[in-house]
């Protein structure tokens, strides 16, 4: 039991003995107070703060509980007394009223005091088993007080203290009041006024409001000294330093952003991790292994496809080249599904990338309605990209027609020869591919490098004295051997290295150099679009420095200027050759990095087994640029100029920036595709040695690189 309540149970129990002790009763009637034993405990209680008296404390507590006891009895006892004398005095006409009220006095007062007794020496030896036995109490926490706490304490346990003192007046005041005559049933209560307290009670309500005043004053004047200081010193000068947190400014979310991330999936959807899977799947597994029906039922359409080569033993081959062309139908620009129920979506990566990019946390089904917000749909004409639905108004006299069935699998030359009109398939769904993905591999010498191994092949002998290859004998009892069989035989129905160069030059007006390749004279080149494409790259980077500053809202104008002038130029290219070459050039440059990923090239083309190369076909490249002197800049870096220059392009074609006057589209463009852009500028300085974030150079990459071998083949002797 805490030491203050003890003391109040102590201190009740002295104010209670003393009036009892004043009672005018007989002898027999009057207690036998232990004010000794009271005082005694009392003196020990005030001085128990000192370990040796708590002992002699406990004691004199247990022994005073015992004491209450007895005496609890003796009241029990004197108030069977007084109650036969007042059943006495009634019958007794010699007692007068006053006396009687004496006695009836008496026993209501000892009547109060026995449970006040009882309830003391409870308190007692309660107290006296905890004395012995004291807990352990950890350490309270004080926390550190604040200039003028102490005084707001103050006031605050003074004005509870003065509301408690004006509550036990008022009390009191009513508990006097009852014994007043009661008012008759019914009546209505009046409000007590101040001149019907009695004097005391006048001066302690006077008393309490005093102190009430002066700690509302206290509290009060410690409130004004910290309105003061906070004056004095307000927030940012010296003796107050203000607290600044900066952040980025917050980025609105525009329609296209879904675009963006069909984009990026539909380039990954197409990429070699999903060919790779492809082709093990059609080519590698038995149909008894296979347990999707999806992939049963892609492999039967393979072995269907009416395909023929002219040759014989070419089966191999022929079953490579259709698996090829079905993978990209099955994956070039399918998206549509987004707004159907069957698949979910983008994929939680994505959602999660675009997250990291914009800054704006994305849900599969907001995107899902957003991206068919996004789709343009008039006049009956099917949902498609706002820019092809520019494209379909310049065309509306034509209809639309749909030659596959709603299969574009199914689509043949026959079906379309024999139709009039827009093709659904190519309005709807595009194929999302760009020709320059062709372009920096053949830089990169992948279509080289399979030249190479054909010509070794049919065992044509290397330019000059020593030959590099002469140890390449692939011997016939493996599959690479049919393979490249058929692919020399099949050589007059692929693409020509002049073709794809006059295309280079049509689409962006880039040129290839070497002896392969003569002078192009392109009849419509894009001349323009270095110097555009390359501004735009700069113009990202400067945007990226205002964008990481958060002291400045990066401006996206010039970011969309540039991505207007690109789209402008793109779009002028889009003509003649464009609907089938960059498919058809995908397609033949899947095929080759397939076969170069055979384990058999391993053997004769020896590569640096712990460089981690991200596709297994780019360390025979390498190696096959060892051997014949080529350039010593890896192919990882044209793979990554290839791959990151075709989503960059693809968002810069296929939206319709001519429309567009808002720069924040702009601006969440270049956010989106950051991670492409950065890494496409440094790719580019590996291979060509320019830096775009420091200028927008424009001159041909063909001719950079050529100087970069020659410069190397000087060091080099």
């Amino acid at each position: 039991m805490p030491y203050k309540q003890l003391q109040h149970h102590v201190e009740n129990t002295r104010q209670h003995m003393k009036m009892m002790q004043r009672l005018q009763q007989p002898s027999t009637l009057k207690p036998r107070l232990p004010m000794a034993r009271i005082e005694q405990l009392e003196e020990y209680l005030e001085t128990l703060e000192g370990e040796p008296k708590r002992e002699t404390a406990c004691e004199a507590a247990q022994d005073l509980a015992d004491t209450l006891r007895v005496e609890v009895e003796r009241h029990k006892r004197a108030l069977a007394i007084i109650a036969r004398s007042l059943k006495g005095a009634v019958n007794d006409p010699a007692v007068c009223n006053p006396q009687f009220q004496e006695i009836e006095d008496e026993r209501k007062r000892r009547a109060e005091l026995i449970p006040l007794l009882v309830g003391t020496a409870t308190a007692l030896d309660r107290w006296a088993v905890e004395c012995e036995n004291p807990p352990v109490e950890p350490p309270p926490i004080v926390p550190k007080p604040k200039p003028g706490d102490d005084i707001l304490d103050k006031a605050r346990r003074e004005l509870e203290f003065a509301s408690q003192g004006k509550d036990a007046v008022v009390n009191h005041y009513k508990d006097r009041m009852s014994h007043q005559p009661r008012k008759a049933k019914g009546a209505p209560e009046e409000p007590a006024l101040i001149t019907e307290f009695d004097a005391n009670e006048r001066k302690g309500l006077e008393d309490f409001a005093n102190m009430a005043h002066v700690a509302s004053a206290e509290a009060h004047f410690v409130m004004a000294n910290a309105m003061t200081d906070f004056q004095k010193n307000l927030p940012g000068s010296p003796g107050r330093p203000l607290r600044v947190q900066m952040r980025r400014a917050d980025h609105a979310d525009t329609p296209d952003t879904p675009f963006w991330m069909y984009i990026r999936s539909a380039s990954t959807a197409i990429g070699w991790d999903a060919y790779s899977k492809f082709m093990e799947d059609i080519l590698c597994s038995t149909p008894t292994a296979l347990n999707d029906a999806n992939t049963i039922q892609t492999r039967n359409r393979v072995i269907n496809r009416p395909l023929r080569l002219p040759f014989p033993d070419t089966d191999a081959y022929r079953f490579l080249k259709a698996a090829t062309e079905v993978f990209l139908m099955v994956n070039c620009g399918v998206w549509l599904p987004w707004g159907s129920q069957l698949p979910p979506g983008p994929t939680q990566d994505e959602l999660d990338y675009t997250e990291r990019r914009l800054g704006m946390s994305f849900v599969a089904d907001d995107v899902r309605r957003h991206w068919l917000g996004y789709l343009t749909t008039s006049d009956g004409t099917p949902p498609t990209l706002p820019y092809l639905a520019l494209i379909r108004q310049k065309l509306g006299d034509q209809p639309i027609v749909d030659p596959s069935n709603g299969d574009p699998t199914t689509l043949t030359t026959q079906s379309l020869a024999a139709c009039s009109g827009v093709i659904r398939e190519r309005l709807e769904t595009p194929c999302l591919i760009e020709l320059i993905w062709s372009y920096w591999h053949e830089e990169g010498m992948l279509v080289q490098t399979m030249n190479a191994i054909s010509r070794r092949f049919q065992n044509i002998r290397t330019p000059g004295d020593r030959d590099p290859l002469a140890m390449i004998e692939i011997d016939p009892l493996r599959p690479l051997n049919n393979f490249l069989w058929g692919y020399i035989q099949d050589e007059q129905h692929r693409l020509t290295v002049v073709r794809r160069a006059y295309e280079y030059d049509h689409h962006y007006g880039l040129s290839l150099v070497g002896r392969a390749v003569p002078g192009v004279k392109g009849a419509d080149s894009r001349k323009r679009f270095l110097e555009a494409f390359h501004q735009l790259l700069h113009l990202c980077t400067i945007f990226f420095k205002e964008d990481d500053d958060t002291t400045v809202i990066a401006d996206g104008f010039p970011v969309l200027n540039a991505l207007r002038e690109v789209h402008i130029i793109l779009s002028q290219g889009a003509h003649n050759q464009y609907g089938d070459l960059p498919w058809t050039a995908r397609h033949e440059m899947l095929m080759q990095e397939w076969l170069l990923s055979r384990g058999e090239m391993r053997e004769f083309l020896p590569s640096r087994i712990m460089v981690a190369y991200p596709e297994p076909w780019m360390d025979r490249v390498d190696a096959m640029k060892q051997l014949m002197g080529w350039t010593d800049t890896s192919v990882m870096h044209f793979r990554e100029l290839g791959i990151y220059g075709e989503r960059i392009l693809l968002g810069a074609r296929f939206n319709d920036w001519t429309t567009v006057i808002e720069p924040e589209r702009a601006a969440n463009w270049a956010r989106f595709w950051r991670p492409e852009i950065n890494s496409y500028i440094h790719a580019y300085r590996a291979v060509a040695g320019i830096d775009l974030n420091e200028r927008a150079e424009a001159t041909m990459p063909s001719t950079l690189l050529r100087n970069r071998l020659a410069a190397q083949r000087v060091s080099s002797r």
